[in-house]
């Protein structure tokens, strides 16, 4: 509780920590209230009901012990933890003691004895103070279902030593509270150390809230601060009978509520928002984009298809708009990609501030926006639209106190219950928004005369055809290490391709159109053999213990021969298969039995199975406990602010958790600080690979890094 430590202005403080506030000092109000005005409480007060009224506050405050042990015996096995189990262990042994306390208290008949009832009364409030600053100073972690039964069974076990001690030994145990004077100086001194227990756990929970912010602790400080104002009421009293003495149970049970109130809290409703904050972000990564905050291609397609599909017969009135921007490519070239993503966030602020209620948009990538529109009545609406769409670029862009004039191009494909895909639309728009860039002409509808002009993608397809004939691809290799030895474990080939006039082109430019064409076959498979042959070359040279990494495409994943070529590639190169690690998506486990017998035949061979981009695929898990993968790669956008976003933190923490307890490896993609190399290191992540480490490197100076230099050392 930082800004409570730090006495900042109240206006500062959060809804949850004033309210903490107001519950301190109507507590610490109500105890100088009953402090001062005692003699009229008291004429009011009628000892004889004392017996009732106790047995009625410690009834409710033993329900709320159990209520509280309760908690970690029915929590689902995924969220039990060592916090959780201590806790209910805990408070079965204090609600337990606590009924023993009741049972025996004066005025209870024949098991009324003062001394023995206000031992078990001291022994619980000992345990409850001393067990959660132990519970509270220990490092909390995950546990196995099993540990459950083993903690309640300790527990049982040393609470019946316990009151074994206590009853038999009742007579021979110092004397706290005589008829004269009430409780006596030994008493109180155990009062006021529980006291002085309580504080420390406060201090140690305020430090906690600090740094973790979790609401659950302020309910949890509530409760021990009305608990210590509760202890020293004890001090005050009598004799058993006294009012002193009903209030200070009264507080106990007060401050038992608000215990338990953490305790659900930190046990169930926390981590339950927090799950609900990790779906939110899979779903935000899966369909949303990065820099606009807009819809992505796969949400955008998804709805375009459902739209589709729920056409009826003859319907009209629905067209997607593909919205491209001109020369975008000479603001990234020049300003940087950074200050692109600028550009291209500002662009889509400004398109969604004047975006119909009818009107869904998106980004498809790179440059490119979509609108679909339905509910639409003509060509002319939609031409009127696609004007104003136009029209929106007409203002410079303000970025950085200076103005940017962009302009836009745009293609229309109006559809009807007659198109049957969202692919078939989306070419249809893509094919008439490069015929409008091309004509300057702003914005134009498809027609199928335009089948033959998209030159931009014809040109692509052809320009790839000829880098497979004339050699221009090549091969870059990124090592991947262990995270605690930093020692070389293995390398990932990264395609490369060398245009004889645009220079080298990073894979994002050209892999969707290869997969389009279906180049992206040919384009695999040469990747692959000269992976795997290169690799077989260092191994020679002295690179014994390292694995390559090849990714496989969903289109070479479905070749009904993959297995064979990559025998064919294996028998070939000479490299041992085990030392080959293939890479697939996540989007490949939703063909769940074709998947499965597949990877069996991969796995067979000794050939090992990575799941690239983990946790982005937004797909059940329950695969992993069918489909044979060897490794998690979590996906770069999730390490990007792994060390400053909760979200992130969380994702990453439970990806880890679950692949220790499906006995898989984890690497982590796209680490580039320190700070990440230390959050990764603490979750015990096993491998990484990232710029921080190494960028991606052409064969040469691989070889003269990691290969020649190994050899020397071994020299």
């Amino acid at each position: 509780m930082k800004s409570l430590v730090k006495t900042e202005p109240f206006e500062e403080l959060s809804v949850d920590e004033k309210r903490t506030l107001y519950v301190i000092f109507s507590g610490l109000l109500c105890m100088v209230a009953i402090t001062v005005f005692y003699e009229p409480i008291y004429r009011v007060y009628k000892p004889e009901y004392f017996v009732v009224m106790h047995t009625i506050f410690e009834v409710l405050s033993i329900i709320v012990s159990f209520s509280m042990a309760l908690q970690g015996w029915l929590v689902l096995p995924h969220m039990l933890s060592r916090r959780r189990l201590m806790i209910s262990c805990l408070f079965l042994m204090i609600g337990t003691t606590d009924l023993m306390h009741a049972f025996t208290y004066e005025g209870m008949g024949a098991f009324s004895n003062v001394q023995l009832a206000t031992w078990l009364w001291i022994m619980a409030r000992t345990l409850e103070a001393l067990g959660l600053l132990f519970v509270y100073a220990v490092p909390d972690n995950t546990l196995s279902a099993n540990r459950r039964a083993i903690g309640f069974g300790i527990s049982f076990i040393g609470l019946v030593l316990l009151l074994t001690f206590t009853f038999y030994f009742r007579d021979s145990l110092p004397v706290l509270i005589t008829a004269e004077q009430g409780p006596n100086v030994f008493k109180k001194g155990l009062e006021y150390g529980l006291c002085f227990i309580r504080i420390l756990v406060i201090a140690l929970l305020f430090r906690k809230y600090s740094i973790e912010k979790q609401v659950s602790y302020l309910s949890i400080i509530n409760g021990l601060v009305i608990l210590l104002f509760g202890g020293f009421i004890f001090t005050l009293y009598k004799d058993v009978s006294d009012i002193y003495n009903l209030f200070g149970h009264l507080y106990k049970i007060v401050g038992y509520f608000y215990l338990l109130k953490g305790i659900y809290m930190a046990g169930i409703e926390e981590p339950f928002l927090k799950s609900q904050k990790v779906e939110e972000k899979l779903f935000k990564a899966a369909y949303f984009d990065d820099v606009t905050g807009l819809p992505n291609r796969k949400y955008f397609q998804e709805k375009l298809e459902s739209v589709v599909h729920n056409a009826g017969t003859g319907s009209t009135g629905k067209a997607v708009i593909l919205l491209d921007i001109d020369r975008f490519k000479i603001y990234n070239d020049s300003l940087g990609h950074a200050f692109g993503d600028i550009i291209l966030a500002n662009i889509a602020s400004r398109l969604r501030t004047n975006c119909l209620t009818n009107v869904l948009i998106a980004r498809m990538g790179g440059d490119e926006f979509a609108f679909l529109l339905s509910g639409t009545t003509d060509a002319d609406e939609v031409a009127q639209y696609a004007e104003n769409l136009i029209r929106e670029f007409g203002a410079p862009f303000l970025i950085d106190g200076r103005g940017y004039s962009i302009s836009a191009s745009a293609g229309i494909s109006e559809f009807d219950d007659r198109f049957c895909t969202a692919g078939t639309i989306l070419k249809q728009a893509e094919i008439a928004m490069y015929r409008a860039k091309k004509n300057r002409s702003g914005f134009l509808f498809y027609s199928p005369q335009m089948n033959d002009d998209s030159p931009s993608k014809l040109m692509m397809e052809s320009d790839l055809r000829m880098a497979l004939e004339r050699n221009q691809f090549s091969v870059y290799y990124q090592p991947k290490f262990h995270i605690g030895s930093k020692k070389l474990i293995g390398l990932e080939a990264l395609i490369r391709w060398q245009h004889p006039v645009k220079g080298l082109v990073l894979p994002g430019a050209f892999i969707s159109t290869a997969e389009e064409t279906g180049l992206i076959i040919p384009i695999g498979e040469w990747v692959m053999f000269e992976a795997c042959r290169q690799l077989k070359a260092w191994q020679e040279a002295g690179l014994s213990d390292a694995t390559i990494s090849v990714n496989l495409s969903p289109l070479q994943f479905y070749q009904a021969n993959l297995v064979a070529k990559i025998e064919r590639v294996v028998r070939t190169t000479g490299i041992d298969p085990r030392c080959l690690e293939l890479e697939i998506t996540e989007g490949l486990m939703m063909e769940e039995v074709y998947a499965k017998d597949k990877l069996n035949q991969l796995r067979g061979m000794g050939i090992q199975i990575s799941i690239d981009d983990f946790g982005t695929g937004y797909s059940s898990l329950s695969y992993l406990k069918r489909i044979p993968v060897d490794r998690l790669k979590i996906d770069r956008s999730f390490i990007k602010e792994i060390h400053i976003d909760s979200i992130d933190t969380a994702v990453v923490t439970a990806i880890m958790e679950l692949a220790r307890l499906l006995n898989l490896k984890v690497i982590a993609e796209g680490v580039e600080t320190k700070e990440q190399v230390d959050f990764l290191i603490e979750a015990q992540c096993d491998e990484v690979q990232g710029y921080y480490f190494s960028p991606p490197l052409v064969p040469a100076e691989f070889e003269k890094q990691y290969v020649l230099r190994r050899t020397a050392d071994k020299r």
